[in-house]
């Protein structure tokens, strides 16, 4: 008796939670099979593969995290990178330096520069040559060592009008045009006789329906600063201005129309944009000069297994300025301006944890399935309504 009375117990209990059931049973013959249910079933058998489908190759991507913060590390060497095409300028007119914000001219760098010369239909001539940034020096002193040759009168050749001091002879043209340039002067180098040894002029000339393809790298200092593409040869003023040297240029060979292929600041990365990547300026009379203003974001991209870039990435504004005569206080040519941003920013990359493929696939059965009996349990109505009502006209 004991355990028949422990049984009947456990049998009351279990009723009892039977009455917590949220799914009801139907018994069979009470159920209902029509085609319109079949139909939706089908269907929505169907469209759950697909959405499962859908969400695991969603799922098995990887999704990047991206957080900001304050750069304490803003030092060190940063690489730019660029690959530019210039239609007009022959490479022997095509001049590269850069600067920084302490106002120095830098052409020891590390850099890996090359030059290819292009026909007028863009033909590349012969292989690409390497280059090097434009020696623009740091003080006037700095230029070019003289070569001791050159038209001599006394033994001490006049500077045209420029000397000082502490120059009272120029051996070379290169000695006029630093003489020319210490007192503000403009040179006219045709009435200069030591210019007339040089082959520079002679170079420009053979090279003058020719255009020029620069690609490479240069290493800059982490502050901000400016890489110059410009015709002519650079030097520096007294005040640590640029002054671009185009007297040995005509009108035509000063065209800056350009295209960038490419120009990044540092490694690239999965996602990154390059606004002035493919693009194309063009210079359809006189001239000009291009501003780029870029702020460059420094930032670091940690891929899924652990490896990390120190990268940047970069907006941009542009400036175009249409130069009136040949004596402006600016020169043409394609000056890209950048500056650095103190912020940070982090990019993660990380697999989506399993749980979150498991929550998902739950949402699309359960309401797939509730939408199906929803929309099944409607059509059944509907279609018995309509039968009704058609069996009651018929029969009056």
């Amino acid at each position: 008796q004991s355990t028949w009375g422990l049984l009947n117990r456990y049998s009351r209990m279990f009723k009892r939670l039977a009455n917590l059931d949220a799914h009801a049973k139907v018994k069979g013959e009470f159920q209902v099979r029509t085609y319109t249910g079949a139909m939706i079933s089908v269907v929505t058998i169907v469209s759950v593969l697909v959405l499962i489908v859908s969400e695991f190759r969603y799922f098995s991507q990887v999704e990047t995290i991206e957080h900001m913060t304050v750069d304490l590390e803003n030092k060190g060497k940063s690489k730019i990178n660029f690959d530019v095409t210039f239609p007009n300028l022959a490479c022997s007119v095509v001049s590269i330096d850069t600067t920084d914000s302490t106002g120095d001219n830098h052409f020891d760098i590390q850099h890996n520069i090359f030059k290819q010369r292009l026909t007028v239909d863009g033909s590349a001539l012969g292989v690409a040559h390497r280059d090097a940034i434009s020696k623009a020096a740091k003080s006037l002193n700095e230029v070019v060592t003289p070569l001791k040759s050159g038209p001599k009168k006394d033994d001490c050749p006049a500077c045209y009008g420029a000397e000082t001091e502490d120059t009272k002879c120029c051996f070379t043209c290169e000695d006029v045009r630093k003489a020319y340039m210490a007192r503000g002067w403009r040179l006219d180098e045709s009435t200069v006789a030591q210019c007339k040894e040089v082959h520079y002029q002679g170079t420009h000339e053979a090279q003058a329906n020719e255009g020029c393809h620069v690609f490479g790298f240069v290493e800059v200092n982490k502050v901000s600063g400016s890489l110059h593409f410009a015709p002519g040869k650079t030097t520096i003023q007294p005040i640590m201005l640029h002054f671009m040297d185009l007297q040995q240029l005509s009108s035509g060979q000063a065209n800056v129309s350009h295209r960038i292929n490419s120009f990044s600041f540092g490694e690239p990365f999965p996602g990154v944009k390059n606004p002035l990547d493919s693009t194309n300026r063009t210079v359809t009379e006189g001239t000009v000069v291009y501003h780029y203003y870029a702020k460059v974001v420094p930032t670091i991209y940690e891929f899924k297994d652990q490896s990390i870039v120190s990268t940047n990435q970069y907006s941009v504004s542009e400036h175009k300025r249409q130069l009136v005569n040949r004596l402006d206080t600016e020169m043409p040519g394609v000056f890209i301006e950048y500056e650095y941003s103190p912020i940070m920013v982090r990019i993660k990359e990380r697999y989506k944890p399993f749980s979150h493929f498991l929550v998902e696939v739950c949402a699309i059965v359960g309401g797939m399935f509730t939408v199906a009996g929803i929309i099944d349990s409607v059509v059944h109505k509907s279609v018995k309504t309509i039968s009704q009502k058609l069996d009651s006209s018929k029969n009056r």
